[in-house]
């Protein structure tokens, strides 16, 4: 009786340490998705930045006109 009371015990303790790590895991994996989402959310939004300058940079090159060309008047 007394062996099996032990075994019993140490079954429980086994099994509490594999549910606490499982909740610790599943902690980290929350934590993990919370990062991976705001690295999405910044990405995205560097590259709305990316796409605003490039197009100003692209206007104010249309507005210009071709570089390096010179009229002569005659």
């Amino acid at each position: 009786r007394f062996d099996v009371a032990f075994n019993f015990g140490r079954v429980g303790r086994q099994l509490l340490r594999i549910e606490r790590n499982v909740e610790a895991r599943r902690g980290a994996g929350e934590t993990l998705n919370h990062l991976l989402d705001g690295l999405i959310k910044y990405e995205d939004s560097m590259m709305a930045t990316m796409d605003g300058w490039h197009l100003g940079m692209t206007s104010a090159r249309h507005e210009s006109g071709p570089r390096g060309v010179e009229t002569i008047s005659t």
